[in-house]
């Protein structure tokens, strides 16, 4: 497995960043974590989707997981289909928004991962 310090090195800086802005704002809230997806290289729109991530890990109690599963993807692709412009007309028919989650991050994982087809791994 091939090991590159500098990404470690700037994702550790990220971290860094990210704790110290926790310091500063121990109760963010969802408007907050516009700031946070900056601080950590993500887009804007991915900030609810990072919130609830937090949250659900804070309430769950359990160490964070070393892979991604389908559904961690799923708040991600309904809050894009919520709230980017380009899905206006997808939005007014919610019966379509579960199939075409579904076929968002199958694609998502049959890109990333052909081997293992349920994980992604850091």
């Amino acid at each position: 497995m091939c090991f590159n310090h500098r990404a470690a090195d700037h994702n550790d800086a990220m971290l860094q960043c990210a704790r110290e802005y926790f310091q500063r704002v121990p109760e963010a809230t969802v408007d907050d974590f516009g700031e946070i997806s900056r601080i950590i290289g993500l887009p804007f729109y991915m900030k609810k989707a990072v919130f609830d991530a937090c949250c659900q890990l804070a309430r769950s109690g359990l160490p964070a997981s070393k892979f991604l599963i389908k559904e961690d993807f799923f708040p991600l692709v309904a809050h894009i289909i919520e709230t980017y412009s380009g899905f206006k007309n997808l939005v007014q028919y919610e019966k379509f928004h579960d199939p075409y989650i579904r076929t968002v991050t199958s694609r998502i994982f049959w890109n990333v991962s052909h081997a293992r087809p349920n994980k992604i791994y850091a």
